[in-house]
C-alpha cells in the first residue's frame, strides 16, 4: 500500500489496496519530511485500542520510506472474534513521529481468515499531550519538591 501524505490538511490518500487486510503488508510512505527512526503508523480501532504498528523503516523522505505493518497480532484476532471471514470494520490509521502527528483518518479493515498465527503487538510509544497535564498546576515560584512531584504524576501517566 502507497500512503501519500498530505501534511497542510494533517491527513493521507490511501493508494490501491485502500482497505487494510489482517496479515502483514509492505507500506510505502511518500510526502512526510519526518524523523524516520521515531515514525510510526498504528492501525487502531475506532475505540483507540492498537491492532497493528510499523516502526521499522527504510528509505528517505524524498523516496518514500518503506516498512511492514504486520496486523497478524492478538489484538486484531480479538477484534474480528466472531466476524465473517471476509467482514469489513471500521477502524483508524494515524502517522506520527517525535516531530508531529502526520495524519489521523478513518479506514476499513478487512478479515483474513488465512491469516498466520498471532503474535503479541510491541507496547505503544506515548507522547506528551495536553491530557498528561490536566490537573496538574504549578506556580511561577514553585519548590523543587512541587517541580519533582508534578514531573513525577506525569511519569505515571506516561507509563499507565
Amino acid at each position: 500500500m502507497i500512503i501519500t501524505v498530505q501534511p497542510d490538511q494533517r491527513r493521507a490518500v490511501l493508494a490501491s489496496p485502500a482497505v487494510f487486510s489482517i496479515e502483514s503488508m509492505e507500506v510505502t510512505i511518500k510526502g512526510a519530511d519526518a524523523d524516520a527512526a521515531s515514525l510510526q503508523l498504528v492501525l487502531m480501532t475506532t475505540a483507540g485500542v492498537p491492532i497493528a504498528r510499523c516502526t521499522s523503516w527504510t528509505g528517505d523522505s524524498t523516496a518514500g520510506f518503506v516498512g511492514t505493518l504486520d496486523s497478524r497480532t492478538e489484538a486484531a484476532d480479538t477484534f474480528f472474534a466472531g466476524k465473517r471471514p471476509d467482514e469489513r470494520l471500521p477502524a483508524i490509521v494515524a502517522l506520527g513521529d517525535v516531530n508531529r502527528p502526520w495524519f489521523v483518518q478513518g479506514v476499513e479493515v478487512v478479515n483474513n481468515p488465512l491469516r498466520g498465527a498471532p503474535m503479541p503487538l510491541d507496547p505503544m510509544q506515548h507522547y506528551l499531550t495536553a491530557d498528561l497535564f490536566a490537573g496538574l498546576t504549578l506556580s511561577s515560584d514553585a519548590t523543587a519538591a512541587e517541580r519533582g512531584a508534578v514531573l513525577r504524576a506525569i511519569l505515571e501517566r506516561l507509563q499507565s
